[in-house]
């Protein structure tokens, strides 16, 4: 989160920067992207980290490549992000595909957008649409979605629709990280 509940993603220059930085670190650590949004402020990244000593190492990297870009195009002093990273370990199923509806419906949540398939700064078009990502590893379990592509992506784009009984514990979860 950006220091100050402060914006830290001004222009599409800004979200396409970051986008092009997780897309170096995948490169550089052996970790898989399931899902992710980049908020006006904030960002989430739903992902599979091999050696747990990367986690600390990708986001290390990412904050301060990105702090280093915007500190430079907005001739900003001072701490960009408030306090460090939070993470959750998820060890289910259900879980993992609620968390990756939740991350996805921020947008939603935070009315920026009064339909998903306004946001751009999502993996929602990589699993609702087909929109190659190569930032993306598909979700498993996003292949009991159905046996065809069409069905998968209907299926999906409906199931991130449905209210969801996890999202309040998710938004209690993460209102204690924040």
């Amino acid at each position: 989160r950006g220091n100050n509940k402060e914006n830290v993603f001004k222009d599409s220059q800004d979200f396409r920067k970051f986008l092009s930085l997780m897309q170096r670190y995948l490169s550089r650590y052996y970790w898989e992207i399931y899902h992710y949004t980049l908020m006006d402020n904030h960002f989430h990244i739903l992902a599979k980290i091999i050696k747990a000593d990367h986690l600390a190492k990708i986001m290390q990297g990412l904050n301060q490549s990105y702090c280093q870009y915007y500190k430079k195009k907005y001739d900003y002093f001072g701490h960009l992000w408030q306090g460090r990273f939070k993470n959750l370990l998820i060890q289910d199923d259900n879980y993992l595909l609620a968390c990756g509806r939740y991350i996805e419906q921020n947008p939603l949540r935070a009315k920026m957008v009064t339909d998903l398939v306004q946001y751009s700064w999502s993996s929602y078009h990589y699993y609702a649409y087909g929109k190659p990502s190569s930032l993306i590893t598909p979700n498993l379990l996003y292949e009991s979605f159905g046996k065809y592509a069409n069905k998968k992506k209907r299926t999906y784009r409906e199931f991130v629709a449905l209210a969801n009984p996890y999202d309040q514990l998710l938004d209690q979860q993460w209102s204690r990280l924040v």
